[in-house]
């Protein structure tokens, strides 16, 4: 009777062991397959910061493109606005300068 437990002990203890090396051997596949997951994870997000920072970079190149184009267009303005005060003031200065040469100063 004893031995029949002694047996069931150790048929138990053998069933464990083997229980135990499979719960070993599939917690390694889950760690390996999580750290795969997580380096495709990481690769990833990689990638998509990198698209991320061209896509902001284009952006950023068009606003200053935009910007630029609306601050040469002001100034394109402002110069003919110059251009035709000149040419205003020089048409008095004549103007003053023929007067007085009329009235002989």
């Amino acid at each position: 009777m004893i031995e029949k437990y002694i047996e069931d002990i150790r048929a138990g203890e053998k069933d464990a062991g083997e229980r135990l090396a499979e719960a070993a051997k599939s917690a390694e596949g889950l760690i390996d397959k999580a750290r795969k997951d997580g380096e495709k994870l990481l690769e990833e997000t990689k990638i998509d910061g990198a698209e991320l920072k061209k896509e902001l970079i284009a952006k950023a190149h068009r606003n200053a493109e935009e910007k630029i184009k609306k601050i040469r267009e002001e100034n394109a303005k402002a110069l003919a606005a110059c251009g035709e005060a000149a040419k205003s003031r020089r048409n008095e200065t004549v103007g003053i300068i023929i007067e007085t040469f009329r009235k002989g100063l």
